[in-house]
């Protein structure tokens, strides 16, 4: 059993991070439809929107569950170059961790760098207010997890999932 950067075990999973070392330049090509970014201290709250996602048949990338053993680094990209969306849970201790900082402004980086990407990064409020936000994300809309239409708004952020895509590309790998 590993652990991961903020000392919570994680189990072997079978993603792919070791396959695709590529930034896939089109956004339909992303294994995942999100990754999720989020405080040790959090895990109950990002378990219920990820569990809630993936019960809509959302793929996500979860770091306790996804990260594979070996380079933090690593597989903070991997996370957010094969996700098409990133979804980073603000809460009062995620605001004071550095290593919940450095995933979050990779994310930011990434998003940059692509332009078919701008919109990628979708930071969720949990308790924290307005003046508490990070400058470096001030300039994104946001979903707060609070408010009633919370869910609504983050599947219309999302988008579909891409399961239907996903599906077809194996089967007909398959099939070949």
């Amino acid at each position: 059993m590993a652990t991961n950067m903020e000392g919570t075990s994680s189990q072997p999973h079978k993603s792919a991070l070791n396959q695709c070392r590529s930034v896939p330049t089109d956004m339909s090509e992303c294994r995942y439809d999100f990754c999720m970014w989020y405080h040790k201290d959090d895990q109950q709250t990002a378990q219920t929107i990820y569990r809630k996602l993936e019960e809509e048949n959302y793929v996500g990338f979860i770091e306790h569950r996804d990260f594979q053993v070996g380079d933090v680094f690593e597989n903070i990209e991997h996370g957010v170059d094969n996700s098409s969306k990133i979804l980073v849970l603000l809460t009062q201790s995620s605001l004071h961790c550095l290593w919940f900082e450095k995933k979050m402004h990779t994310s930011l980086t990434k998003s940059l760098d692509n332009a078919q990407r701008r919109d990628c990064v979708i930071p969720i409020f949990d308790g924290i207010g307005k003046n508490e936000v990070p400058t470096s994300i001030k300039t994104l809309t946001g979903v707060d997890f609070r408010n009633r239409h919370f869910w609504s708004r983050l599947k219309q952020s999302l988008g579909s999932p891409m399961e239907d895509t996903r599906t077809l590309s194996r089967s007909v790998s398959s099939n070949t």
